[in-house]
């Protein structure tokens, strides 16, 4: 089990016109995550939040994300740290520096954070043999302007299609042609009358030969049957 106190962050960087952020922190261990609630127009946020993690393998680490909060649900990236919990030191309460997205370079601000894990040290030897938990990543979709294009020609070109049919079947019975006038009469005709003869067409007669008592046949016995089976 892991305990995890996120109190504070200090000088963070600025993302709004007026030189402030909306920063939340953002937990993760493998695919389990949680967050902290935003604190508004501030670089020096104060969370004060308490976590619990279920740890499931010791040899994992622990991500703590900054992200700046905007508007239009447009997160933007202000610092990373990355924990192993095998270097943790319980109730040590700790400064850590801010990095970027790939841990090479320190970027501004850092985080206070407070971290306590309980774990058995015969299953941690255990878990060591086994597999890793794979952790699920989710791709973020991107606009292609280009498949944006395409998408919307070819609906051009289908909608063009549609109103080209429409304007030939509406051309047939307006009779700018005669050949094709009457042609499209005879066929809707013919598709007229076919429809009235498939409605009226006569049920057949039932034919009272074919039916057969299926259900009695073997449980039937006549009077003459019974008497002779009597006698015998």
């Amino acid at each position: 089990m892991l305990f995890f106190l996120v109190f504070r962050a200090e000088d963070l960087q600025a993302k709004d016109l007026g030189g402030k952020s909306d920063p939340f922190a953002v937990l993760e261990l493998v695919n389990t995550r949680l967050q902290t609630h935003t604190e508004y127009k501030t670089l020096n946020p104060q969370w004060n939040k308490l976590f619990t993690f279920a740890v499931k393998d010791i040899h994992t680490c622990l991500e703590v994300t900054v992200y700046d909060e905007d508007p239009n649900n447009k997160f933007e990236f202000l610092g990373k740290v990355v924990i192993p919990l095998m270097s943790i030191k319980n109730c040590e309460r700790r400064w850590y520096a801010l990095k970027d997205k790939k841990l090479n370079t320190r970027v501004k601000g850092e985080i206070l954070l407070e971290l306590d894990v309980i774990w058995n040290p015969v299953r941690a030897a255990i878990r060591t043999f086994n597999p890793r938990e794979r952790k699920f990543i989710e791709v973020e979709k991107k606009f292609k302007a280009s498949l944006f294009r395409n998408t919307v020609l070819e609906l051009k070109e289908f909608g063009l299609t549609i109103v080209d049919y429409k304007n030939y079947i509406e051309s047939c019975f307006d009779w700018h042609s005669t050949t094709r006038s009457i042609t499209a009469f005879a066929v809707s005709q013919s598709h007229f009358f076919s429809l009235l003869k498939s409605i009226f067409r006569p049920l057949p007669h039932p034919s009272f030969h074919s039916y057969q008592p299926v259900i009695w046949a073997g449980m039937y016995q006549s009077p003459c049957r019974r008497s002779g089976a009597l006698l015998q």
